[in-house]
């Protein structure tokens, strides 16, 4: 609008000009907002639907296998992947996590888990990994320039996981053993 044309508004007809270029302002200013959220995430708990995350594929399996016992693996897909959603849990029974979708556009690639907020919700990466001899293993990463220190820090937080995790399971089994040891006398009272 040209200022001449200002001029033949009147009061209530300027308002609402004035009401919806602060409307458009803000609705652009928002919108610069979030773009510049979604092109710069440093913890894989800010991304949302559409964001993409480095991805590498480990794959196991019989078609791969020498002998039945043998582990034998290949990386089979490295690209960017799209991430579908990422529902951030803050009630209910399972508060405290956050559920990460993860696909591929072509190819058969991604993983959808339920990840505990304490230990991945200040990391830029994640690390799928299991025991299996066979099936899909992966990694992803928010800086893929270094993604093998990443990868590391990742394997040795598995690691001391699972490690944790074994140890509590040896106590249940120690305090197991103490209840039946502990009840000598009951079991001898039966034993004809």
């Amino acid at each position: 609008m040209k200022e001449n044309e200002f001029r033949n508004l009147s009061k209530k007809e300027l308002f609402n000009l004035k009401d919806n270029i602060d409307n458009r302002l803000k609705s652009i200013l928002e919108e610069e907002k979030k773009e510049a959220k979604k092109k710069k995430k440093e913890k894989i708990i800010d991304l949302i639907s559409g964001d993409k995350i480095f991805g590498i594929r480990l794959s196991s399996g019989s078609h791969r296998l020498v002998d039945p016992k043998e582990l034998n693996c290949e990386v089979d897909i490295i690209d960017y992947c799209k991430v579908e959603g990422n529902d951030i849990r803050t009630s209910g029974e399972y508060e405290g996590t956050f559920r990460l979708s993860i696909s591929h556009e072509l190819k058969s690639f991604g993983n959808s888990s339920t990840l505990d907020t304490k230990l991945h919700g200040d990391k830029h990466y994640v690390l799928f990994m299991d025991t299996s001899y066979s099936g899909y293993d992966s990694f992803y990463t928010l800086r893929p320039e270094s993604w093998k220190e990443d990868l590391d820090k990742a394997y040795k937080e598995l690691v001391r996981k699972r490690e944790q995790y074994y140890h509590e399971e040896l106590s249940k089994l120690d305090n197991k053993m103490t209840f039946f040891l502990s009840s000598e006398k009951k079991i001898n009272e039966h034993i004809k």
